[in-house]
């Protein structure tokens, strides 16, 4: 599905809920270029305590971070964040199956 950020991001959100999660909006007041949302998700497990957390960017279709973006994804990465960039409801599909 192609389509305005917004609407990616209302269908994610929508599949992050059904997956038994949630993608939270989040925001940084004083910070430039951290991604959009908070990716939260149950353990896949039986018995088990882990969530798997995580972070995403929202972009259109066919578009990619800034340079600045990187920069910030790639400081995130280096603490040990996981950090995705979504231009799609595909991939952000691919991103649910990584994570279940």
């Amino acid at each position: 599905m192609a389509g305005p950020e917004a609407e990616i991001e209302r269908e994610c959100v929508r599949l992050a809920r059904k997956a038994g999660g949630d993608l939270l909006k989040i925001k940084f007041p004083n910070r430039v270029g951290c991604p959009d949302r908070l990716l939260v998700l149950p353990s896949t497990c039986s018995g088990c305590y882990r969530t798997s957390i995580s972070m995403v960017e929202f972009k259109r279709s066919g578009v990619s971070a800034s340079r600045h973006q990187k920069v910030v994804h790639a400081d995130l990465r280096s603490l040990g964040v996981k950090v995705s960039v979504v231009d799609s409801v595909e991939s952000f599909e691919d991103l649910l199956d990584a994570e279940t």
